[in-house]
């Protein structure tokens, strides 16, 4: 077995290797792609991704997060009137319900388009470290 030093190493290259080569995980999910093309927009979706879903069904958004604009902004170094606009854009796009000025909610197709781009990266993750374990020089 490797070294976990070189093993990291390996799979870092493995994984570069495949994005050149094409294995972009985000490029089929342009729901994903609105909140990562934003600056903050990936803390965003993941404080809503953590804080919306029932820990004991994974498919049941919470009715209603409630969201306080003002500490989030704080949590990802921007603005209040920025991550307002990043769920208010979320919203139109039918990504999220916005109820009221301080509750939203995940919509089905979020939750859906968000576990495809992860299981594409657990994907990609796995191909990567299964060549990085294979012996032989890199």
């Amino acid at each position: 077995m490797l070294k976990d030093r070189e093993f990291f190493y390996r799979m870092y290259l493995e994984m570069g290797s495949n994005y050149l080569g094409g294995a972009d995980p985000l490029r089929p999910f342009s729901d994903i792609r609105y909140f990562t093309s934003k600056d903050s927009g990936a803390l965003v979706l993941n404080y809503l991704i953590h804080d919306c879903l029932d820990d004991k069904d994974r498919r049941k958004s919470a009715p209603g997060l409630s969201i306080n604009y003002t500490d989030l902004a704080r949590h990802c170094g921007a603005t209040r009137t920025h991550v307002r606009n990043i769920i208010e854009g979320a919203a139109e796009r039918g990504l999220l319900t916005v109820n009221g000025e301080r509750s939203v909610g995940l919509n089905e197709k979020l939750i859906e388009s968000f576990e495809r781009y992860f299981a594409c990266l657990l994907i990609l993750m796995h191909r990567s470290a299964m060549d990085a374990a294979k012996p032989g020089p890199r």
